[in-house]
């Protein structure tokens, strides 16, 4: 017993320390409303930036490649 809850701890804290923290989601949704013209809009948020990472760059990259029209953090 005492095995199993050092190894559920064990994956718990490898998950937050390196998974968790490189992880970047995108979700797409979309708004059925009679509007005149589309409007893209990105949600930055829980950057936690000490210093310019890879997830930084990646976000950057994502950032580029869905060229939103109105970017919130």
């Amino acid at each position: 017993m005492l095995i199993c809850i050092f190894a559920l701890g064990s994956l718990a804290l490898f998950y937050a320390f390196f998974i968790e923290p490189k992880w970047v989601e995108i979700n797409r949704y979309k708004i059925k409303e009679n509007i005149s013209s589309p409007l893209k809009i990105a949600h930055i948020s829980d950057l936690h930036i000490r210093a310019f990472k890879q997830k930084q760059v990646k976000i950057l990259s994502l950032l580029q490649r869905e060229n939103p029209d109105v970017i919130l953090i």
